[in-house]
């Protein structure tokens, strides 16, 4: 089974295309830092929503600033820009 991510804000609703390890790195890294944002912001407050600390061990610290890293040094080649 494969997955697409549907990219209607992006493209035309109907055009799909296979979700690629960039991807997903990019949502992971989207993810982390939205977390980051949020964390600290009490005005901020959705219904049922639980604030989580996103990065809670080393191993998880060294796989977001690598992610970040490498998003970095790609600058606007990006798979969306």
């Amino acid at each position: 089974m494969s997955l697409c991510i549907r990219l209607g804000d992006v493209e035309d609703a109907d055009d799909r295309h296979e979700a690629t390890p960039q991807m997903w790195q990019e949502t992971y890294l989207s993810a982390i830092l939205r977390a980051i944002r949020y964390a600290d912001d009490a005005s901020y407050r959705l219904a049922g929503y639980r604030k989580l600390d996103p990065i809670t061990t080393i191993e998880a610290e060294s796989r977001f600033l690598k992610a970040a890293e490498d998003l970095f040094f790609q600058g606007t080649s990006s798979s969306r820009v």
